[in-house]
């Protein structure tokens, strides 16, 4: 038998990190094929395009610690790892809408693009609205309706109260609030 109560609360899923993750890999991707390049035409005897090894490391040795390319190189180099530290450290945002859930070891999320389809299909199915287009935002969703009518009288209020119903059914963890915009529009 579970104890619910020392059960620990679930976690909604983070987005990824695919940014800083193909950053990383290029920057690695270079350095390897780089030094793979190099380590070919040095088996081979020979001088790659440009890069003589003997050059580079007598350029290499007779630089001083204190020369000013040293100290810019240096800091943009430690620019870019503190950079890429940071990002990888930092959580991702959620491309979640969370739902309520009364039960706490489990967790129920919609994508916003889920929840934008069903408050447009709830404004559809109202007659007369002949295009609907949401857009969501952290405490409001804008609907924007079109209609063909001449005559709109309670047309607005009849889809916004379709499409808050509908929203209401879901039971998001933290409620929007529907603004809905009618404009004619001739057929």
């Amino acid at each position: 038998m579970t104890d619910n109560a020392a059960a620990p609360p679930a976690r909604f899923p983070r987005g990824r990190r695919t940014g800083p993750s193909v950053l990383t890999a290029l920057l690695v991707l270079v350095v390897a094929a780089s030094a793979c390049y190099l380590a070919v035409l040095r088996a081979l005897n020979r001088t790659g395009g440009g890069v003589d090894p003997a050059v580079v490391s007598r350029h290499l040795s007779g630089t001083r610690w204190d020369a000013p390319e040293v100290l810019i190189v240096g800091i943009v180099v430690a620019a870019v790892g503190f950079l890429l530290v940071l990002v990888a450290m930092l959580p991702a945002s959620r491309h979640l809408v969370e739902l309520t859930n009364p039960d706490s070891r489990t967790a129920a999320a919609m994508p916003p693009r889920s929840l934008r389809r069903t408050v447009q299909s709830a404004a559809l199915e109202v007659d007369g609205i002949s295009t609907a287009r949401a857009r969501i935002g952290r405490r409001r969703i804008r609907l924007d309706l079109g209609t063909g009518l001449r005559h709109t009288g309670g047309l607005t209020g009849t889809a916004d109260t379709a499409a808050t119903r509908r929203l209401v059914a879901l039971d998001l963890s933290r409620p929007r609030t529907i603004a809905a915009h009618l404009s004619r529009k001739d057929i």
